[in-house]
């Protein structure tokens, strides 16, 4: 099998270049300075692909709220781009999106049906995504995450381990909930996703992410060693961003797992991976 995967140097693109590969498959894998994604020209030969899995993203949220035509150039307008590229050389495009695209408000978990409302920049570009290739290509799969981390990349983990090395106490906010969940379980779903035998007669939008649910602060009392750094739960009011997130990133993963049989992992099994020296 021949993978395309493109955002090659982040956080989901580095771990499933690399679970690709020690899986066997024959792997082109572009960083965003490989391959421009916003520029159609500088597409690369789709000849002999099975899939292009499209790991970029413009992911700075709050920077998003500046500079919201970098975020729909990558986010939306590219995705327009490598859909018009798949179809026209008829290769599945497995795409990346994400639990912003929600606003949070309601209780319960978002399933694939509900109706996206994001409160931000990110969000709204991320969805546009989503809805332009929907529009133009069938043979797809739209894969919404929440809250990644890896051993790759910039992300919460990272931030917080070396945070908590610098001060004696860190306040997190402790009012929204979500799931963390490891880069490296994603690069695995995708890959059973890609190698699944249901897969041609059931394109469309799922939910993936680890389990179980908590809040960031939460999350962060979970690996930090509280005689090294307190954690200190505070509320979004007393941690404002330029960009709102969601209260409720729970998203609902019942339908990959009755259509392609995949559950959530753990993610304090991935977390310990990272944290441990």
């Amino acid at each position: 099998m021949n993978l395309i995967i493109t955002g090659a140097k982040g956080q989901l693109g580095s771990e499933l270049t690399l679970l690709a590969r020690q899986a066997g498959l024959e792997v082109r894998a572009y960083s965003s300075q490989e391959w421009d994604i916003t520029n159609p020209a500088a597409a690369p030969d789709l000849s002999d692909t099975d899939f292009l899995i499209n790991c970029a993203a413009y992911t700075a949220v709050d920077r998003a709220e500046d500079e919201p035509e970098k975020a729909f150039a990558i986010n939306s307008q590219a995705v327009a781009h490598l859909a018009k590229l798949c179809k026209a050389h008829d290769v599945p495009l497995i795409h990346i999106s994400t639990d912003y695209v929600f606003d949070g408000v309601q209780k319960q978990a978002y399933q694939e049906t509900d109706f996206p409302h994001p409160l931000s920049v990110y969000g709204a570009s991320k969805l546009q995504g989503e809805e332009s290739l929907r529009a133009i290509w069938d043979k797809h799969i739209i894969l919404r995450i929440s809250w990644v981390f890896s051993r790759f990349g910039t992300n919460f983990v990272k931030t917080i381990l070396r945070l908590s090395k610098e001060r004696p106490e860190l306040k997190i906010v402790a009012d929204q909930h979500g799931a963390p969940t490891a880069a490296a379980h994603v690069a695995q779903v995708i890959l059973n996703l890609i190698r699944h035998p249901a897969l041609t007669s059931n394109w469309g939008l799922y939910h993936y992410t680890d389990q179980p649910l908590t809040t960031w602060c939460d999350f962060a009392r979970s690996f930090i060693n509280p005689e090294q750094c307190k954690i200190l739960p505070i509320s979004t009011a007393e941690y404002p961003t330029k960009a709102k997130r969601p209260q409720n990133s729970a998203l609902n993963c019942e339908k990959i797992k009755q259509v392609f049989g995949i559950t959530q992992q753990p993610w304090q099994e991935a977390l310990t991976e990272i944290v441990t020296p």
